[in-house]
């Protein structure tokens, strides 16, 4: 749970501490590739970590420490997340799988994080790299389509029609030739597809 929490937050701009005796593979990893913005401190919670703090997440097992993080982190006016008291929160936490700039976000209503993770994880096996592929195609696609028509007109039809073409699916199984078809199908043979990246030449 902490090394998601604190991939978020760093990849939300945050600089991160984590404070317990344990810390898992994860964050090891998390904080090998994140330089000091993610600092790691190997010990029990102290009277002070939340002091100066604008988000807080209380994720122990024990009851007493997790009452003396939420009263220090209220003293000093930080958000506030309980993962063990939704209700006591000022914000609830779920669970996220990303691919490139897509995220997928899943909450239990602070019900059971462990049940949001689990989703999580099996959305993993479905949201894929190909996913973030295909939402830079597009990206690129509606940065063209707006240059030339800022108003938007008909701009949906075009999405709707190249995400049920099977764009996705094509990206994915790696059918170059069907999704260079499908492009000019629906953006006509005028559009130069290398404009957003793709070679129509092969």
């Amino acid at each position: 749970m902490a090394a998601r929490k604190a991939g978020s937050a760093l990849r939300a701009g945050a600089r991160v501490e984590v404070v317990s005796p344990q810390m898992d593979a994860a964050l090891e990893r998390l904080a090998a590739t994140s330089g000091p913005r993610l600092r790691l401190l190997r010990r029990p919670y102290q009277r002070g970590d939340a002091s100066g703090k604008a988000v807080v997440f209380a994720c122990s097992d024990g009851a007493d420490v997790q009452a003396a993080v939420a009263e220090e982190a209220r003293r000093a006016g930080a958000l506030l997340c309980l993962t063990d008291d939704p209700g006591g929160s000022d914000f609830i936490g779920g669970a996220e799988v990303r691919s490139g700039e897509v995220c997928v976000a899943v909450s239990t209503g602070g019900e059971s994080p462990a049940l949001a993770a689990h989703i999580a994880g099996r959305l993993e096996e479905v949201v894929g790299s190909h996913y973030a592929e295909a939402a830079a195609l597009l990206g690129r696609l509606r940065r063209c389509l707006a240059s030339e028509c800022p108003s938007g007109g008909g701009s949906s039809r075009v999405f709707s029609e190249l995400l049920e073409g099977g764009l996705v699916e094509f990206i994915a199984e790696g059918r170059r030739d069907e999704l260079v078809s499908l492009l000019e199908r629906v953006l006509g043979t005028d559009f130069e597809l290398e404009r957003i990246g793709i070679d129509s030449r092969g």
